[in-house]
């Protein structure tokens, strides 16, 4: 059992597991980087005061992004590590995790979100079977990029049609993605 005088001393001893994290492929940054912005977000609206905590967390969160930058390919997208080939799960996630944290207010290189996308928008095209929850996560990731070159129309009517294919998961990114576009 352990007690916390509040909210916010419960997510940052949360967090010190996860910086503790070892930080080897793409997904294990992303894993521990987006914690720390829900953190920080959270901490924000909360408008608790600066403190050496926060400043460590304000310290992560420019460490995750730096690695982040450094695992991006040339054409855009992530892999599970910096020299594999892109993967169309850790390219969402990446791009994901960039909107994420200049939602949060980190100032970051902006380019690198429609980068991210552009490359996402190829290996939707590149693989049109991959199974429906991660297609659902892709147009999620893409509509709220509005990337260009992606036909969210029909890529909401491809989700709709497999919808009962998709796990828990998969329908609630696509419903994300509905109510995002104001679909009812």
């Amino acid at each position: 059992v352990s007690l916390a005088p509040s909210l916010a001393g419960s997510m940052l001893g949360a967090l010190d597991y996860l910086t503790s994290y070892p930080w080897g492929c793409t997904e294990q940054t992303l894993s521990s980087f987006v914690p720390n912005l829900v953190v920080l977000r959270a901490l924000g609206e909360m408008q608790l005061a600066p403190t050496e905590r926060l400043q460590s967390l304000d310290r992560q969160v420019s460490d995750g992004l730096k690695r982040l930058y450094d695992y991006q390919h040339d054409d855009g997208g992530w892999g599970w590590w910096k020299t594999d080939q892109n993967h169309p799960f850790m390219t969402a996630y990446a791009v994901d995790g960039l909107m994420q944290a200049r939602d949060a207010g980190v100032r970051l290189e902006e380019w690198r979100i429609p980068n991210g996308a552009r490359a996402l928008v190829q290996l939707w095209s590149k693989y049109p079977r991959a199974v429906p929850d991660l297609k659902a996560y892709e147009a999620y990731v893409l509509i709220r990029a509005e990337a260009e070159g992606f036909d969210s129309a029909a890529a909401l009517d491809e989700l709709w049609g497999a919808r009962s294919r998709m796990t828990a998961t998969g329908q609630a990114y696509l419903l994300l993605t509905m109510d995002h576009r104001k679909d009812t």
